[in-house]
């Protein structure tokens, strides 16, 4: 049963990522936004967490995703300017409502069980497959 749930989290996963690009492109938020940021950007995009990937309650939550290049989503954690380039980023497309709630989610902490439940995992990959096909159709 552990192999099962190991492969459905990271079916999710690759959803959520194809979905971020989708939405976002292949391309840069912080360079495309904040392009006074002196860092030397790559051509190598990634899907982002806004809020730690560690966090598992808003891991899988679009909202919660931007493309940055690999170079941005390094030095996140060690240069102030782009991680607040990506909260700013994430607060103008989601609202600062959502934004401040993923935040508040984060800061309470806790253990997300559902993570770890193949009911929930499967059903939370039917609403990413539904949304990666809106995407993928223009509707979103």
């Amino acid at each position: 049963m552990p192999k099962d749930k190991k492969k459905l989290q990271r079916k999710a996963e690759k959803l959520w990522k194809e979905i971020i690009r989708l939405r976002d492109g292949n391309t840069c938020a912080v360079q495309q936004q904040f392009s006074q940021i002196n860092i030397k950007h790559t051509d190598i995009y990634q899907a982002d967490h806004c809020f730690t990937r560690g966090f598992k309650r808003l891991f899988l939550e679009i909202s919660n995703g931007t493309m940055i290049c690999s170079s941005c989503n390094f030095n996140k954690n060690f240069n102030d300017a782009i991680r607040l380039a990506v909260y700013d980023i994430v607060k103008k497309r989601e609202g600062e409502d959502i934004f401040n709630r993923m935040r508040s989610e984060k800061e309470q902490g806790g253990a997300f069980l559902e993570w770890g439940r193949i009911g929930w995992l499967e059903d939370k990959i039917k609403i990413l497959e539904e949304i990666k096909e809106l995407y993928q159709e223009g509707i979103l």
